[in-house]
């Protein structure tokens, strides 16, 4: 029997075990691990391992949601990271392996996560994508505490939620991984259930390729400028506030020469938007309300009024932005990975609204009812 190659690349949230799920492949300690909430995998690093007749590629990317990576830069050199960690899988990728760890309550920010990478990769990832649920040993420990007769497949189908719709949306490509086990025999059949599914992944699908990942270039540009989206917001809401206060004393004494000074000025705020904006329109409604003060230069009696409006809609941005950077920080942070990943991504204007902060934490209380819910059915 000939020599079989997998491909495997590692994407995890940070904390989630998935550089020890890469060593545990390589049945040695080849990648950064840590106990504490940093990524240590900020670069990415790759390894070779012969399992019975296969043979192993290992590629450790990015942590996602790496709170180191505060800026729009540091985000973006995520994104070149995840590319580069797509080009160290020679002749394409075999399967992504998704790391989340037992016990871990999966909520909306993994589920960002996983859209964010959709994002960078495109639609052809989530035929790729194998869950690696680590922590197996608490799995198992849950189970003979609760005196439960349920085999981990058996636990997979009675979940709910954002859990339950992932392992739909994935074919049940879920595998339980004890990362701490000194068994070798538990070791190899968990390595030989990952084979098994990239196996049947290679013969479905083929294979993940640099041609995929061209195909999703749109949405991988379009995310970096959602992450810059904040940011140049408050940037442009700021001309525009200087613009409207000068708007405004012209329309008490104006002159043809302040209003070819104006119309300059609009013009030059237009071609900004443009220029930062990249065709995405992701800034479409700041280019709308420029267009709106250029509509009514003409007419010095409607001026008046309107730099009222947008003074006092401006005032609202301001706290607005304000919740914004905060969901940002903590959500945006998953861009890193992508940033892509991450990714997530929290990204863009719809953060930057009250309405979107509401969300969230209403979002979070319904995941946390759910995953009572999940509790709840593993003991049945």
């Amino acid at each position: 029997m000939s020599e079989e190659k997998y491909n495997f690349l590692l994407i995890g949230k940070t904390g989630q075990g998935k550089s020890a799920t890469g060593n545990m492949l390589m049945n040695r300690r080849c990648f950064k691990t840590s106990a504490n909430t940093t990524s240590q995998t900020k670069d990415v690093d790759s390894s070779f391992a012969q399992f019975k007749n296969n043979i192993l590629l290992v590629v450790d990317g990015p942590g996602l949601e790496d709170t180191q990576l505060s800026t729009v830069r540091d985000k973006e050199a995520a994104a070149k990271n995840m590319d580069k960690a797509l080009a160290m899988c020679y002749g394409g990728v075999h399967a992504f392996l998704f790391t989340i760890k037992f016990g871990t309550r999966f909520t909306a920010e993994e589920q960002t996560a996983l859209n964010s990478l959709k994002r960078i990769f495109g639609e052809d990832y989530m035929k790729f994508l194998i869950v690696v649920v680590t922590c197996g040993d608490l799995f198992q420990l849950a189970v003979e505490e609760e005196q439960m007769d349920i085999t981990f497949e058996e636990w997979c189908l009675k979940q709910t939620g954002e859990f339950g719709q992932l392992y739909a949306d994935c074919g049940g490509r879920f595998v339980l991984f004890d990362n701490r086990t000194k068994d070798e025999q538990t070791r190899e059949s968990q390595i030989q259930q990952l084979v098994d599914l990239a196996r049947g992944l290679k013969s479905r699908h083929g294979t993940y390729t640099s041609q995929c990942f061209q195909k999703a270039e749109y949405e991988r540009k379009k995310l970096i400028v959602e992450l810059k989206a904040p940011e140049l917001t408050l940037e442009i809401q700021q001309k525009i506030s200087l613009l409207a206060t000068d708007i405004d004393v012209y329309s008490r004494q104006p002159t043809e020469a302040h209003k070819q000074q104006l119309q300059k000025s609009i013009q030059d705020l237009k071609d900004e938007i443009v220029v930062q904006d990249q065709g995405y329109n992701v800034l479409s409604d700041l280019m709308k309300t420029v267009r709106k003060l250029e509509d009514k230069l003409h007419d010095t009696a409607e001026l008046q009024p309107l730099v009222l409006e947008m003074e006092n809609i401006r005032k609202k941005k301001k706290i607005w932005a304000a919740l914004g950077s905060v969901c940002s920080f903590i959500g945006v942070e998953l861009a890193a990975v992508v940033s892509p990943l991450g990714i997530a991504v929290a990204v863009g204007g719809a953060i930057t609204t009250a309405v979107s902060h509401v969300k969230l934490t209403s979002d979070e209380n319904e995941n946390q009812e759910k995953q009572n819910l999940i509790r709840k059915n593993i003991n049945k």
